[in-house]
């Protein structure tokens, strides 16, 4: 058994035995992953998922943020997720799971909460919740519908301005036509998608606006 395993199973078998002190081991045990990620990133995580040690839970209050809703997530969990300061995670609310990541906003690291996502977990704004978190390295991939594909496929230039979007923007996108109440409203809204993305000026490989001229 390497080092890493035998660090990472005494942490686990602490979080198993200790309910009180789950927290802090789930932070010392991604703490652990962190140090030895630069000679063996890769296996440590591995070895981490495989014990299931790599979840993070933590209490918050639902609070408005912008236009929707979220909770405030403890600023030693983000940093616990790796170097990044808006790391891909899971979320996880009353058995419902969604794929998001950690946004600043005010100083403050926020995960947001869609209004779909709201009622799938039976939450509202002002409720106090229990949150899984949980580093997202899946690829993340999104199923068009068949109409917005062809809407797509049929126009090259809202095709190429879409498929540069970042996931999330496009993932909105997609809910947005899904919750459409009527055919009609859907085909108004594919229509709207497309003009707009028809008019948005070229983006680079990351996703953000070219200058006139470039």
């Amino acid at each position: 058994m390497s080092d890493i395993e035998s660090e990472l199973g005494r942490g686990a078998n602490i979080a198993a035995s200790e309910p009180s002190r789950a927290g802090s081991s789930s932070l010392a045990i991604v703490k652990i992953l962190n140090d030895h990620a630069g000679e063996s990133g890769e296996l440590s995580a591995s070895i981490a998922r495989q014990r299931g040690v790599l979840d993070m839970r933590f209490k918050a209050k639902v609070i408005a943020s912008g236009n929707a809703a979220g909770v405030e997530v403890p600023k030693d969990l983000v940093k616990a997720l790796g170097p990044s300061a808006r790391p891909l995670i899971a979320d996880t609310i009353n058995g419902h799971t969604w794929r998001s990541r950690v946004a600043l906003m005010r100083g403050q690291c926020l995960v947001g909460i869609s209004a779909a996502n709201r009622v799938a977990s039976g939450i509202g704004e002002g409720d106090l919740v229990v949150v899984d978190i949980e580093p997202d390295t899946e690829p993340r991939d999104l199923e068009e519908p068949k109409d917005l594909a062809k809407a797509l496929d049929d126009d090259e230039r809202a095709r190429a301005a879409f498929d540069v979007l970042p996931f999330g923007l496009k993932r909105r996108h997609v809910a947005a036509i899904e919750e459409a109440k009527t055919a009609e409203t859907r085909q108004r809204g594919l229509a709207k998608l497309v003009t707009t993305l028809r008019s948005e000026r070229p983006r680079g490989a990351s996703g953000k606006k070219r200058r006139r001229g470039a």
